[in-house]
């Protein structure tokens, strides 16, 4: 099954960390998601398990530092649930 057949819409591949953290630091994760709900939250942990990816959870990247040597799995920015009343 080709990966962008299972791979949720709100994940995006090979992203800058430096652009989500204040130190402007960091180097890329394999994917990067904004989810703007609980069941798109559930969709990139589900597909998460089923690649065999770590995840890591951050909120605005306030105070964050990111290894230059970035993260080879998803990092989630619940920014955009906080943005639009999710829960």
């Amino acid at each position: 099954m080709p990966l962008e057949s299972v791979k949720p819409k709100c994940l995006s591949e090979n992203e800058p960390l430096a652009k989500h953290s204040s130190f402007k630091i960091g180097g890329r994760a394999r994917y990067f998601a904004k989810p703007s709900s609980e069941e798109e939250l559930e969709e990139i942990i589900d597909f998460s398990e089923s690649e065999n990816l770590p995840w890591r959870v951050i909120g605005g990247g306030c105070n964050v530092l990111f290894t230059d040597r970035g993260f080879p799995g998803i990092m989630i920015s619940t920014t955009q649930m906080a943005n639009s009343g999710g829960s």
